[in-house]
Protein backbone atom coordinates (compact mmCIF):
# COMPACT_ATOMS: atom_id res chain seq x y z
CA UNK A 1 0.00 0.00 0.00
CA UNK A 2 1.41 3.73 -1.14
CA UNK A 3 1.04 6.21 1.78
CA UNK A 4 -2.03 9.09 1.14
CA UNK A 5 -1.67 12.84 0.73
CA UNK A 6 -3.90 15.11 0.61
CA UNK A 7 -3.88 15.20 -3.28
CA UNK A 8 -5.93 11.97 -2.52
CA UNK A 9 -8.59 13.45 -0.93
CA UNK A 10 -10.85 13.97 -3.98
CA UNK A 11 -14.39 12.49 -4.15
CA UNK A 12 -15.01 12.41 -8.12
CA UNK A 13 -17.84 11.29 -10.54
CA UNK A 14 -18.21 10.75 -14.42
CA UNK A 15 -21.27 12.23 -14.55
CA UNK A 16 -23.67 15.08 -13.30
CA UNK A 17 -25.49 15.26 -10.76
CA UNK A 18 -29.50 14.50 -11.67
CA UNK A 19 -30.82 14.84 -7.62
CA UNK A 20 -29.83 17.32 -4.87
CA UNK A 21 -28.05 14.97 -2.73
CA UNK A 22 -25.70 13.78 -5.70
CA UNK A 23 -24.38 17.20 -6.06
CA UNK A 24 -21.22 18.45 -4.64
CA UNK A 25 -21.29 21.01 -1.47
CA UNK A 26 -19.21 23.93 -1.39
CA UNK A 27 -19.53 26.82 1.70
CA UNK A 28 -17.77 28.94 4.22
CA UNK A 29 -20.04 28.54 7.36
CA UNK A 30 -22.59 31.46 6.29
CA UNK A 31 -22.65 30.92 2.24
CA UNK A 32 -23.20 27.52 0.96
CA UNK A 33 -23.97 25.76 -2.91
CA UNK A 34 -24.65 22.43 -4.16
CA UNK A 35 -23.10 22.28 -7.32
CA UNK A 36 -24.57 20.08 -10.11
CA UNK A 37 -22.13 19.66 -12.88
CA UNK A 38 -24.55 19.91 -15.77
CA UNK A 39 -22.99 20.76 -19.12
CA UNK A 40 -25.96 22.21 -20.77
CA UNK A 41 -27.25 23.72 -17.85
CA UNK A 42 -25.65 24.21 -14.45
CA UNK A 43 -27.12 24.76 -11.49
CA UNK A 44 -25.85 25.75 -8.59
CA UNK A 45 -28.44 25.65 -5.30
CA UNK A 46 -27.66 27.91 -3.33
CA UNK A 47 -27.84 28.89 1.01
CA UNK A 48 -27.63 31.24 3.64
CA UNK A 49 -27.30 30.35 7.34
CA UNK A 50 -29.65 33.24 8.44
CA UNK A 51 -32.43 32.90 6.17
CA UNK A 52 -35.23 31.48 7.97
CA UNK A 53 -39.22 31.43 8.17
CA UNK A 54 -40.99 33.52 10.79
CA UNK A 55 -40.21 36.47 13.10
CA UNK A 56 -37.65 36.56 15.94
CA UNK A 57 -38.73 34.84 19.00
CA UNK A 58 -37.87 32.99 22.28
CA UNK A 59 -38.26 29.76 21.52
CA UNK A 60 -36.24 28.19 24.68
CA UNK A 61 -38.34 26.72 27.63
CA UNK A 62 -37.22 28.47 30.96
CA UNK A 63 -38.67 25.55 33.29
CA UNK A 64 -37.11 22.77 31.32
CA UNK A 65 -34.51 22.29 33.98
CA UNK A 66 -37.83 22.30 36.84
CA UNK A 67 -38.21 19.18 35.32
CA UNK A 68 -34.60 17.37 35.02
CA UNK A 69 -34.59 15.52 38.40
CA UNK A 70 -37.83 13.83 37.85
CA UNK A 71 -36.62 12.56 34.49
CA UNK A 72 -33.54 11.51 36.19
CA UNK A 73 -34.66 9.61 39.39
CA UNK A 74 -37.10 7.89 36.51
CA UNK A 75 -33.89 6.83 34.12
CA UNK A 76 -31.94 5.37 37.13
CA UNK A 77 -35.01 3.76 37.98
CA UNK A 78 -34.89 1.65 34.72
CA UNK A 79 -38.63 3.60 34.12
CA UNK A 80 -37.44 4.59 30.67
CA UNK A 81 -41.10 5.01 29.07
CA UNK A 82 -42.09 7.43 31.65
CA UNK A 83 -38.86 9.15 31.37
CA UNK A 84 -39.04 9.92 27.89
CA UNK A 85 -42.93 11.25 28.25
CA UNK A 86 -41.60 13.75 30.80
CA UNK A 87 -38.75 14.95 28.44
CA UNK A 88 -41.42 16.36 25.88
CA UNK A 89 -41.90 18.72 29.37
CA UNK A 90 -38.00 20.17 28.10
CA UNK A 91 -39.01 20.91 24.52
CA UNK A 92 -38.89 24.49 23.48
CA UNK A 93 -41.47 25.97 21.76
CA UNK A 94 -41.97 25.30 17.75
CA UNK A 95 -39.38 26.97 15.70
CA UNK A 96 -39.54 27.75 11.97
CA UNK A 97 -38.01 26.08 9.25
CA UNK A 98 -34.49 27.04 7.36
CA UNK A 99 -35.24 28.27 3.68
CA UNK A 100 -33.46 27.42 0.58
CA UNK A 101 -31.82 31.04 -0.77
CA UNK A 102 -31.96 30.19 -4.33
CA UNK A 103 -30.56 29.04 -7.63
CA UNK A 104 -28.11 30.26 -10.34
CA UNK A 105 -28.55 28.57 -13.91
CA UNK A 106 -26.19 28.93 -16.00
CA UNK A 107 -27.70 27.82 -19.78
CA UNK A 108 -24.87 26.89 -22.01
CA UNK A 109 -24.89 27.53 -25.81
CA UNK A 110 -22.90 23.88 -26.50
CA UNK A 111 -23.84 21.96 -29.93
CA UNK A 112 -22.90 18.72 -28.82
CA UNK A 113 -22.90 16.15 -26.18
CA UNK A 114 -19.61 15.95 -24.38
CA UNK A 115 -16.92 13.60 -25.57
CA UNK A 116 -15.32 13.40 -22.04
CA UNK A 117 -16.71 14.42 -18.58
CA UNK A 118 -15.64 14.39 -14.90
CA UNK A 119 -16.41 16.68 -11.90
CA UNK A 120 -14.39 16.49 -8.26
CA UNK A 121 -14.62 18.20 -5.46
CA UNK A 122 -10.56 18.32 -4.01
CA UNK A 123 -11.54 18.43 -0.03
CA UNK A 124 -7.84 19.96 0.53
CA UNK A 125 -8.79 23.07 -1.27
CA UNK A 126 -12.52 22.83 -0.81
CA UNK A 127 -13.07 23.80 -5.26
CA UNK A 128 -15.17 21.78 -6.81
CA UNK A 129 -14.48 21.35 -10.45
CA UNK A 130 -16.23 20.11 -13.92
CA UNK A 131 -14.13 19.73 -16.79
CA UNK A 132 -15.27 18.38 -20.22
CA UNK A 133 -14.49 18.23 -23.53
CA UNK A 134 -16.80 18.85 -26.83
CA UNK A 135 -15.31 18.80 -30.23
CA UNK A 136 -11.61 19.96 -29.89
CA UNK A 137 -12.31 22.28 -26.80
CA UNK A 138 -11.47 21.66 -23.42
CA UNK A 139 -13.73 23.52 -21.06
CA UNK A 140 -13.11 24.26 -17.13
CA UNK A 141 -15.77 25.51 -14.19
CA UNK A 142 -14.37 25.86 -10.75
CA UNK A 143 -16.94 26.99 -7.81
CA UNK A 144 -15.53 27.86 -4.64
CA UNK A 145 -17.02 30.05 -1.49
CA UNK A 146 -14.19 32.34 -0.46
CA UNK A 147 -14.93 33.10 3.48
CA UNK A 148 -12.08 35.93 3.87
CA UNK A 149 -14.45 37.66 1.32
CA UNK A 150 -17.48 36.06 1.61
CA UNK A 151 -19.06 35.71 -1.90
CA UNK A 152 -19.10 32.53 -4.27
CA UNK A 153 -17.01 32.27 -7.31
CA UNK A 154 -17.58 30.18 -10.63
CA UNK A 155 -14.41 30.80 -12.76
CA UNK A 156 -15.10 29.44 -16.11
CA UNK A 157 -12.31 28.88 -19.00
CA UNK A 158 -12.01 26.97 -22.24
CA UNK A 159 -8.28 26.14 -23.81
CA UNK A 160 -9.45 27.66 -26.70
CA UNK A 161 -10.92 31.62 -27.35
CA UNK A 162 -14.24 32.65 -27.63
CA UNK A 163 -15.87 29.72 -27.06
CA UNK A 164 -17.71 30.67 -23.53
CA UNK A 165 -21.19 31.44 -24.30
CA UNK A 166 -23.99 31.51 -21.88
CA UNK A 167 -27.05 32.97 -20.29
CA UNK A 168 -26.93 33.66 -15.89
CA UNK A 169 -30.13 33.58 -13.97
CA UNK A 170 -31.06 34.14 -10.48
CA UNK A 171 -34.21 32.66 -8.92
CA UNK A 172 -35.83 31.45 -5.86
CA UNK A 173 -38.61 29.07 -4.39
CA UNK A 174 -39.12 32.40 -2.09
CA UNK A 175 -41.55 35.00 -3.23
CA UNK A 176 -38.61 37.50 -5.08
CA UNK A 177 -37.69 39.72 -7.74
CA UNK A 178 -34.92 39.85 -10.32
CA UNK A 179 -33.50 42.56 -12.37
CA UNK A 180 -30.70 43.75 -14.04
CA UNK A 181 -28.26 45.90 -12.27
CA UNK A 182 -25.83 47.85 -14.94
CA UNK A 183 -25.19 45.98 -17.57
CA UNK A 184 -23.39 43.20 -16.05
CA UNK A 185 -24.90 42.33 -13.15
CA UNK A 186 -28.36 40.25 -12.02
CA UNK A 187 -29.77 41.40 -8.27
CA UNK A 188 -32.55 39.34 -7.15
CA UNK A 189 -34.77 40.55 -3.92
CA UNK A 190 -37.01 38.49 -1.85
CA UNK A 191 -39.09 37.94 1.50
CA UNK A 192 -38.99 34.96 3.77
CA UNK A 193 -42.51 33.38 4.96
CA UNK A 194 -43.60 34.11 8.02
CA UNK A 195 -44.74 30.91 8.83
CA UNK A 196 -43.57 27.49 7.58
CA UNK A 197 -44.98 24.61 9.38
CA UNK A 198 -41.96 21.34 9.39
CA UNK A 199 -42.73 18.55 7.32
CA UNK A 200 -43.37 15.79 9.97
CA UNK A 201 -46.28 18.01 11.34
CA UNK A 202 -49.56 18.29 10.31
CA UNK A 203 -50.00 21.98 8.61
CA UNK A 204 -52.43 24.04 10.34
CA UNK A 205 -52.16 26.91 8.78
CA UNK A 206 -50.47 27.71 5.19
CA UNK A 207 -48.01 29.46 4.12
CA UNK A 208 -47.66 33.29 4.48
CA UNK A 209 -45.63 35.57 2.53
CA UNK A 210 -47.86 38.42 3.60
CA UNK A 211 -46.28 42.24 2.56
CA UNK A 212 -45.22 45.10 4.48
CA UNK A 213 -45.21 45.07 8.28
CA UNK A 214 -46.04 41.07 8.39
CA UNK A 215 -42.99 40.07 5.94
CA UNK A 216 -40.30 37.99 7.36
CA UNK A 217 -36.88 38.11 6.90
CA UNK A 218 -36.32 40.19 3.40
CA UNK A 219 -32.98 38.85 1.35
CA UNK A 220 -30.56 39.91 -1.50
CA UNK A 221 -28.42 38.00 -4.23
CA UNK A 222 -25.96 40.22 -6.24
CA UNK A 223 -24.01 38.79 -9.56
CA UNK A 224 -21.75 40.31 -10.80
CA UNK A 225 -19.81 38.82 -14.16
CA UNK A 226 -15.79 39.65 -15.18
CA UNK A 227 -15.35 38.64 -18.64
CA UNK A 228 -11.74 37.99 -20.61
CA UNK A 229 -12.49 38.65 -24.18
CA UNK A 230 -16.02 38.37 -25.41
CA UNK A 231 -19.20 40.76 -24.02
CA UNK A 232 -21.07 40.72 -21.06
CA UNK A 233 -24.78 42.33 -21.20
CA UNK A 234 -27.51 41.96 -18.37
CA UNK A 235 -30.92 43.20 -19.17
CA UNK A 236 -34.26 42.00 -17.70
CA UNK A 237 -33.62 38.82 -15.86
CA UNK A 238 -30.64 37.30 -17.69
CA UNK A 239 -26.58 38.03 -17.56
CA UNK A 240 -25.76 37.22 -21.32
CA UNK A 241 -22.22 35.98 -21.49
CA UNK A 242 -20.83 35.65 -25.44
CA UNK A 243 -17.77 34.35 -27.11
CA UNK A 244 -15.58 34.69 -23.72
CA UNK A 245 -11.82 33.34 -23.43
CA UNK A 246 -12.48 33.26 -19.52
CA UNK A 247 -15.14 34.48 -16.82
CA UNK A 248 -15.21 35.10 -13.48
CA UNK A 249 -19.06 35.40 -11.54
CA UNK A 250 -18.76 36.54 -8.33
CA UNK A 251 -22.15 35.78 -5.69
CA UNK A 252 -22.71 37.87 -3.00
CA UNK A 253 -25.89 37.28 -0.54
CA UNK A 254 -27.40 38.76 2.96
CA UNK A 255 -30.28 39.00 4.78
CA UNK A 256 -31.99 41.39 7.37
CA UNK A 257 -31.49 39.25 10.07
CA UNK A 258 -30.18 41.13 13.31
CA UNK A 259 -30.08 39.61 16.77
CA UNK A 260 -32.80 41.97 18.04
CA UNK A 261 -36.85 41.50 17.69
CA UNK A 262 -38.47 41.47 14.65
CA UNK A 263 -39.48 44.82 14.46
CA UNK A 264 -35.32 45.90 14.63
CA UNK A 265 -34.86 43.23 11.83
CA UNK A 266 -37.07 45.00 9.69
CA UNK A 267 -35.51 48.17 10.13
CA UNK A 268 -32.20 47.01 10.43
CA UNK A 269 -29.32 46.87 7.49
CA UNK A 270 -30.15 46.78 3.84
CA UNK A 271 -29.70 43.21 2.63
CA UNK A 272 -29.25 44.28 -1.02
CA UNK A 273 -26.30 47.10 0.44
CA UNK A 274 -24.15 44.99 2.17
CA UNK A 275 -23.82 42.02 -0.39
CA UNK A 276 -22.82 44.62 -2.87
CA UNK A 277 -20.25 46.08 -0.61
CA UNK A 278 -19.19 42.37 -0.62
CA UNK A 279 -19.32 41.70 -4.26
CA UNK A 280 -17.68 45.22 -4.76
CA UNK A 281 -14.39 43.79 -3.16
CA UNK A 282 -14.23 40.63 -4.24
CA UNK A 283 -14.97 41.43 -7.31
CA UNK A 284 -11.74 44.24 -7.84
CA UNK A 285 -9.26 41.25 -6.83
CA UNK A 286 -8.06 38.79 -9.40
CA UNK A 287 -9.20 35.67 -9.57
CA UNK A 288 -6.24 33.67 -9.01
CA UNK A 289 -5.19 36.00 -5.60
CA UNK A 290 -9.14 35.49 -4.23
CA UNK A 291 -8.95 31.85 -5.37
CA UNK A 292 -5.25 31.40 -2.85
CA UNK A 293 -6.72 33.23 -0.46
CA UNK A 294 -9.78 31.12 -0.20
CA UNK A 295 -7.49 27.72 -0.05
CA UNK A 296 -4.72 29.68 2.58
CA UNK A 297 -7.74 29.88 4.66
CA UNK A 298 -9.43 26.54 4.55
CA UNK A 299 -6.28 24.82 4.72
CA UNK A 300 -5.66 26.26 8.05
CA UNK A 301 -8.14 24.17 9.86
CA UNK A 302 -8.51 21.10 7.18
CA UNK A 303 -5.16 20.22 7.57
CA UNK A 304 -5.39 20.19 11.26
CA UNK A 305 -6.05 16.10 11.00
CA UNK A 306 -4.59 13.74 8.92
CA UNK A 307 -5.58 10.24 9.03
CA UNK A 308 -3.00 7.21 6.99
CA UNK A 309 -5.06 3.60 6.46
CA UNK A 310 -3.16 2.97 3.54
CA UNK A 311 -4.19 3.69 -0.54
CA UNK A 312 -4.58 0.72 -2.77
CA UNK A 313 -5.94 0.81 -6.69
CA UNK A 314 -8.97 1.44 -6.12
CA UNK A 315 -8.69 5.04 -4.78
CA UNK A 316 -8.48 5.65 -8.57
CA UNK A 317 -11.78 4.65 -9.43
CA UNK A 318 -14.86 7.30 -9.18
CA UNK A 319 -16.46 7.69 -5.92
CA UNK A 320 -19.98 6.46 -6.08
CA UNK A 321 -17.84 2.90 -7.48
CA UNK A 322 -15.86 2.53 -5.08
CA UNK A 323 -19.47 3.08 -2.51
CA UNK A 324 -20.68 0.12 -4.35
CA UNK A 325 -17.60 -2.26 -4.32
CA UNK A 326 -16.80 -1.34 -1.38
CA UNK A 327 -17.99 -4.55 0.41
CA UNK A 328 -15.95 -7.12 -1.73
CA UNK A 329 -13.31 -4.74 -2.55
CA UNK A 330 -10.22 -3.75 -0.38
CA UNK A 331 -10.57 -0.12 -0.20
CA UNK A 332 -9.01 1.75 2.93
CA UNK A 333 -8.79 4.85 1.35
CA UNK A 334 -12.61 5.05 1.28
CA UNK A 335 -12.52 4.79 4.79
CA UNK A 336 -9.94 8.11 4.97
CA UNK A 337 -12.11 10.07 2.56
CA UNK A 338 -15.00 9.86 4.13
CA UNK A 339 -13.77 10.83 7.50
CA UNK A 340 -12.44 13.50 6.02
CA UNK A 341 -14.97 14.74 4.02
CA UNK A 342 -17.15 14.76 7.15
CA UNK A 343 -14.71 16.99 8.78
CA UNK A 344 -14.93 19.11 5.34
CA UNK A 345 -18.66 19.40 5.75
CA UNK A 346 -18.50 20.30 9.21
CA UNK A 347 -15.54 23.91 8.44
CA UNK A 348 -17.89 24.49 5.43
CA UNK A 349 -21.13 24.68 6.82
CA UNK A 350 -19.81 26.49 10.66
CA UNK A 351 -17.32 28.88 10.82
CA UNK A 352 -16.08 30.87 14.14
CA UNK A 353 -19.48 33.92 14.00
CA UNK A 354 -21.47 32.16 11.68
CA UNK A 355 -24.86 30.04 13.27
CA UNK A 356 -24.22 26.45 14.16
CA UNK A 357 -24.23 24.15 11.43
CA UNK A 358 -27.71 22.82 11.58
CA UNK A 359 -29.02 19.20 11.00
CA UNK A 360 -28.34 19.65 7.12
CA UNK A 361 -25.05 21.47 7.70
CA UNK A 362 -26.20 25.02 5.46
CA UNK A 363 -27.40 23.07 2.53
CA UNK A 364 -31.07 22.72 2.40
CA UNK A 365 -33.14 23.06 -0.98
CA UNK A 366 -36.78 22.07 0.52
CA UNK A 367 -39.15 24.96 2.07
CA UNK A 368 -39.76 22.74 4.65
CA UNK A 369 -36.63 20.41 5.51
CA UNK A 370 -36.70 17.35 7.28
CA UNK A 371 -36.96 18.85 11.13
CA UNK A 372 -37.04 22.19 10.05
CA UNK A 373 -33.42 21.75 9.59
CA UNK A 374 -32.75 22.36 13.19
CA UNK A 375 -29.70 22.52 15.34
Amino acid sequence: MSKPTNADLILHYLQPAEQWVEALPVGNGRLGAMVFGGVAIERLALNEDTLWSGPSAGWNNPHAKDVLPDIRRLLFAGRYVEADDLCRKMQGAFTQSFQPLGDLSLTFDHTAPPATYRRELELDTAIATVRYMIGAATFTREVLVNAPDQVIAVRLTCDQPGQITFTATLTSLLQHATQARASDGLTLMGTCPLHVEPSYRQADQPVIYGSGDSTGLTFAIELGATVEGGRVTAEAQKLRVEEADAVTLYLAAATSFTTGDHAARQEGHDPSAMALRQLSVASRRPYPELRQDHINDHQQLFRRVTLDLGTTAAAGQPTDERIRAFHTHADPQLLTLLFQYGRYLLIASSRPGTQPANLQGIWNDQMRPPWSSNW
